[in-house]
Order: structure tokens, then C-alpha cells, then sequence
């Protein structure tokens, strides 16, 4: 294939979230990309912000998108995608009033984590032993609720296109 009908073919995909080629991209996902409902959800109220002038979208989706881990892969991988949306989404929002963040929880104290622990006792994986350190500093729910007000707040108009990891410094990355 020629270079130009690479980029031919390139520029029929080279569009916004709106429109024709957002339904075309959605449809190819479904079913694929267990997490496309952050995608519906923002195409949904980013016409309700813009005629507010005025939004904000904050994801929830977790350290796994910025420290891969071998145990959790597809975890990881679906993480990573949400938090190429979410920047991705953010410079495409740019020019309004409406910004885009994600909230990236470590291990958070929930029913959830309690019977991730019981699989990986269950497991025998000795590399995730750590984990199930009683005096590892679990995330409280509350903790990520303050981070979410706080890029929720009407006077944080600049912060946009970021993460922030709520995970008692366990993200090793600078």
C-alpha cells in the first residue's frame, strides 16, 4: 500500500469523539474494550457541558494504567487505553470550559480488594505474598472521594488532561 492511501485511509479515522466515525469506533470496540462505557458516557454530557459551558469528567481508573502488572494484564492494559482517553479527550476539549482527569486508586480498602486477597492467598503466587501484609496502608474510599472534589471544584479550571494516583505512594513512576 502507498504512503498516500495510508494516509488517506488514516485521515477517515483522524476525527473527534462526535459524529459518524465515534459511532464507527464505538461499534468496533464493543465487546472488545470491557470499559467503552467511559467513551458513551462522555459523548453523552459533552453536549449538556458545552451548552453549559462548563464540565467536568473525571474517570476512575486505577495505577495499573501507569505501572503494568503481570498478574493483572488485561486490568492494566484496559487502564492505559482509559488514560490515553482521558488526555486524548482532554486536548480535544481543550478550547471549552470542560476538563478532563482521571483518578488513578491504588489498593483500596473495599469487599472487592478483601476477596482479591482471598485469590491470591488461594493463588500461591509468592510474588503478591506482599500484598497481603496486614500493615500495608490500604486507600480508604474517602481518600479518593477528596481527589475527585478536588478536580471537580468549579475553581480548578486549568487542571486538565492529568491523573492523579491516590495510592499512599505506591506507583513507583516519577
Amino acid at each position: 500500500m502507498e504512503v498516500e492511501e495510508r494516509r488517506k485511509i488514516g485521515l477517515k479515522y483522524l476525527k473527534t469523539i462526535d459524529g459518524e466515525v465515534g459511532d464507527e469506533v464505538i461499534k468496533a470496540l464493543d465487546g472488545v474494550a470491557g470499559d467503552i462505557g467511559y467513551i458513551r458516557v462522555s459523548r453523552e454530557v459533552i453536549p449538556l457541558m458545552k451548552n453549559a459551558n462548563n464540565g467536568r469528567i473525571i474517570n476512575i481508573v486505577g495505577t495499573f494504567g501507569k505501572q503494568p502488572s503481570p498478574f493483572f494484564i488485561v486490568g492494566s492494559v484496559i487502564n492505559a487505553a482509559l488514560l490515553s482517553f482521558t488526555k486524548a479527550l482532554s486536548l480535544e476539549l481543550a478550547e471549552t470550559n470542560i476538563t478532563v482527569n482521571a483518578v488513578n486508586p491504588g489498593a483500596v480498602q473495599s469487599l472487592l480488594w478483601k476477596e482479591t486477597i482471598n485469590q491470591i492467598l488461594a493463588s500461591g503466587k509468592k510474588e503478591l505474598q506482599f500484598l497481603t501484609d496486614p500493615h500495608l496502608k490500604l486507600v480508604q474510599p474517602e481518600d479518593v472521594a477528596r481527589a475527585v472534589l478536588y478536580l471537580a471544584d468549579e475553581k480548578n479550571n486549568i487542571i486538565t488532561g492529568t491523573s492523579i494516583n491516590v495510592d499512599n505512594g505506591v506507583y513507583s513512576g516519577l
